[in-house]
């Protein structure tokens, strides 16, 4: 080839490629990919050691969202390379999150990002600073007592916050006061955050106590809510005035005699009148203090206790159905006699209906079984559903009518309550024949036995 042709062939081999570059120029630019958008929300609940976030992601660019989250730092400009992160995990669509910032500084500025990342791309909301707060004393929850005996309870708490200083000593203060503080009785139950468990010891029986869990460290002490708790009774005996010993025994939150009363004398040492012949008790009037043993009898007396009338029963004061009852009469010291209301009250928690115990007359079904002694060793054939469940030992000691007539020995027990009006008196009668209760309104002359009742602490 000569130099002319080689010039040539030069020559568009140079305007070939101009033609390639300037094509190359025209063709417009790759448009960019989705991206990931996420953005930065509020921030809330700032204290000394924690606070609230909250995040958006708006796009989730081609591949879903494969971790999101927040990351935050005492420097600016946080990234999940330098920051601290809590992750959240996969997304596959838009959406709002939030996540509580732990084990933060007290007084400190920090910044914070929300983020989203598919695991090449990391999205990331705009910066926000904030600071948290000063030490404040701990916050936390008492747990309701549980467990619950005469001596003892179990109860509890968990810290929320720790108020930004470590918690040196944790545990339930009590006391018979509302507002317990750690200067009254208090457990101690380890240190630190969490929850934990306390066992509240050396308690009264059949005492109201009043908890809270508290948690100290250097700023001070704080409390959680206040519960209220109410011991067992423990189900020692009580005395009269004559030394006469009562077995005792707790149903729901009352407390009761086990046994017929026979004491003699009032509280105050007052003798209490001895009416045997029938014409004396005939002669008696609605207001006259008096009592009987059955048939006249001191054999039995031990067992079956005194016959008393309405007004003897009282010792001089007025009905009364106040819950709990308030009339000692000729209960011992620390005891009264049960108002109405706390008889309905220990039909309800036999179990009989709210329905039966408004009733008059024989109600329920077998709550008076319940109620009577177990035999019939003391309670004539067939002593009908008879099981003693609530400990409660009637007897069929009888009655005295109001004309002194002694009625019904081994087949009926009655028992006065303090809820009367004119010349009668509500009263409870169980039967031999029978597992229900009579509720009926007796003759004030008559004489009935009295069962007593603790008073409350």
């Amino acid at each position: 080839m000569n130099k002319f042709s080689k010039r040539k062939v030069r020559r568009w081999v140079t305007w070939v490629y101009s033609i390639i570059l300037v094509f190359q120029g025209c063709q417009p630019e790759e448009e960019p990919g989705p991206q990931i958008v996420v953005e930065t929300g509020q921030i809330e609940e700032i204290g000394p050691t924690h606070c609230v976030v909250h995040g958006e992601i708006h796009e989730i660019g081609l591949d879903g969202i494969k971790q999101h989250g927040f990351v935050w730092s005492k420097n600016p400009d946080p990234t999940i390379e330098t920051g601290d992160v809590i992750r959240l995990g996969t997304t596959y669509g838009a959406m709002t999150y939030s996540s509580r910032i732990r084990d933060l500084a007290p007084n400190t500025t920090y910044y914070v990002k929300a983020f989203a990342s598919n695991g090449t791309q990391t999205g990331y909301g705009s910066e926000k600073a904030f600071d948290t707060s000063s030490p404040t004393i701990p916050s936390l929850y008492t747990s309701q007592a549980y467990e619950i005996g005469p001596y003892s309870a179990v109860s509890g708490g968990a810290i929320l916050t720790d108020g930004g200083k470590e918690i040196t000593s944790r545990g339930i203060c009590w006391s018979t006061r509302p507002g317990a503080t750690i200067i009254d009785n208090c457990t101690t139950d380890g240190t630190g955050s969490g929850s934990f468990e306390s066992e509240l010891t050396q308690l009264e029986p059949n005492t109201v106590y009043f908890i809270r869990a508290y948690a100290t460290n250097s700023v001070g002490t704080g409390y959680g809510e206040t519960f209220g708790l109410i011991t067992l009774w423990d189900n020692s005996p009580m005395s009269d005035i004559d030394g006469n010993q009562y077995v005792t025994f707790q149903l729901g939150d009352q407390v009761w005699m086990a046994e017929n009363l026979k004491v003699i004398h009032y509280a105050d040492g007052t003798p209490i009148d001895l009416v045997e012949s029938m014409d004396q008790w005939l002669s008696l009037d609605v207001d006259s203090k008096a009592y009987a043993r059955y048939d006249n009898s001191d054999s039995e007396f031990g067992t079956y206790g005194a016959l008393y009338t309405w007004s003897a029963a009282m010792n001089g004061s007025a009905s009364s159905d106040e819950y709990p009852g308030e009339v000692q009469g000729v209960c011992p010291d620390g005891w009264h006699l049960p108002s109405e209301s706390e008889w309905k009250q220990l039909e309800y928690d036999l179990g009989m209906s709210e329905l039966d115990i408004r009733d008059d007359g024989w109600r329920g079904w077998e709550e008076g079984g319940m109620l009577k002694q177990v035999g019939t060793s003391l309670w004539i054939e067939p002593n009908y559903l008879g099981t003693n469940e609530s400990g409660f030992s009637a007897i069929p000691g009888g009655f005295r009518e109001k004309g002194g007539e002694f009625r019904d020995k081994g087949s009926f027990a009655a028992f006065w309550s303090s809820t009367g009006h004119e010349d009668v008196a509500l009263m409870r009668g169980l039967h031999s024949n029978r597992g229900n209760v009579l509720r009926e309104n007796y003759p004030r002359r008559s004489g009935l036995a009295v069962r007593c009742v603790m008073d409350p602490s």
